[in-house]
């Protein structure tokens, strides 16, 4: 953690002398940025402090050049910055609920904001670590209201900041920053947890989060079998270059919106593909689907647990659905991080332009020759024939698999 937010974690942007002196820290929402002043140089900057994203990809513009800054620069994130930055501080009110669960004098402040779902839940899953290895500092966890049921307990504060995902890269909000400088005066010491971006699955204590554990792989081959496919209408199941143009076009252009409805029932019907060969070699599995949609109205043998707007109770039992799952089964997205931290074993189809993100959205943690077994990432333009000869293979192998590479005791 950074304790307490000091020079001593930053360089100079223009000059890189170590240490800049810092005059303020904003927080804008999203970007937590420091005012720094450089003795070395007399250059002065907003630069980023090193929490979240920023450690990889730092960012900063100069308050003596008005130059733009990222020595790493990422379009999605250092370009929405340097946007958020140019259109100046935002003055409009912001909703914050104060929820406070423990009186503490020192406390580190754990920032989730994110304009992306995945992002602000991989931020969150920074929340038990810090409890665990910080028993004498209270937590206080920043996060928006679709984040709120995830909290852990023994958190000291939870602040529900009010904002729409989409709104967070585009401005800088002061009027956020003011109310959390007023709240930290409550306080005699503050820290700012680094929020890793990508924490290791293995510190990812699920059920502190869902309060629901994980599949017992102990209970592979005795517990019913459950096969979950994830649904998603925003990054659909059809790699052909032609349909990826036409959901493109209906996205972009109103006029041929239209075209999303054929493509949905065509994402359906390899689903239901699926399933029907998966039955046929797995007559024994329940196969059901989950995902934030209407129900897609799937006939047998696919239950359907769609949901649009799914509130507390339906994602607390979406967990439970996951945990009961021999094989969870979907495109790659953060619609795959609960699934894959609660479900035995992921099977996930990876898009050309996704993998660089490769295992960024799976929180499956085993021993090697294990995890290998029980995570298959596929190119997603496999036949969906391939796709149901994969979960057959898996399932079907598994105690045979499990028998030879569990860990083993020294002799």
């Amino acid at each position: 953690m950074l304790q307490p937010p000091s020079g001593q974690d930053l360089v100079c942007p223009h000059c890189q002398s170590s240490s800049p002196e810092i005059k303020a820290v904003f927080w804008g929402g999203i970007f937590v940025i420091a005012h720094t002043h450089c003795h070395a140089c007399s250059h002065q900057h907003w630069q980023s402090l090193p929490i979240g994203h920023a450690r990889v990809y730092p960012y900063a513009a100069s308050l003596t050049t008005n130059q733009l800054i990222a020595p790493t620069p990422a379009k999605w994130f250092t370009e929405a910055f340097f946007k958020a930055y140019q259109a100046g501080f935002d003055s409009s009110s912001v909703s914050v609920e104060w929820i406070k669960h423990d009186s503490c004098q020192q406390v580190i402040l754990l920032n989730c904001l994110d304009y992306l779902y995945g992002h602000a839940l991989l931020k969150l899953f920074n929340a038990h670590t810090l409890l665990q290895n910080h028993p004498d500092w209270g937590l206080v966890v920043i996060v928006q209201p679709a984040l709120q049921w995830l909290v852990p307990e023994g958190i000291s504060e939870i602040w529900v900041v009010n904002l729409p995902w989409r709104s967070l890269p585009q401005r800088l909000f002061a009027d956020l920053d003011a109310q959390i400088q007023q709240q930290l005066t409550r306080f005699d010491k503050f820290a700012l947890s680094e929020a890793y971006a990508h924490p290791r699955p293995e510190s990812v204590d699920i059920a502190a989060y869902t309060r629901t554990p994980r599949f017992d792989l102990a209970k592979f081959t005795t517990s019913p079998l459950q096969i979950c496919l994830i649904w998603r209408n925003d990054r659909l199941w059809l790699p052909h270059p032609f349909w990826r143009f036409c959901d493109l076009l209906s996205k972009k252009i109103a006029l041929f919106s239209f075209l999303q409805k054929s493509l949905l029932q065509l994402q359906k019907r390899k689903f239901a593909r699926l399933a029907n060969l998966l039955k046929r070699q797995l007559p024994e599995a329940q196969i059901i689907v989950v995902g934030l949609s209407e129900p897609v109205g799937f006939a047998s043998p696919i239950v359907d647990y769609c949901h649009p707007k799914p509130d507390e109770q339906t994602e607390r039992y979406w967990c439970q659905l996951y945990a009961r799952s021999q094989v969870v089964v979907g495109v790659h997205g953060s619609n795959m991080l609960l699934p894959s931290a609660l479900a035995a074993a992921v099977v996930e189809l990876l898009p050309d332009d996704r993998i660089g993100n490769l295992s960024q959205d799976v929180l499956m943690h085993y021993p090697a020759k294990l995890q290998d077994y029980l995570c298959r990432y596929l190119p997603w333009q496999v036949s969906v024939r391939y796709v149901a000869r994969q979960i057959t293979a898996l399932v079907q192998g598994f105690e045979r698999y499990y028998t030879h590479h569990q860990v083993q005791q020294p002799q």
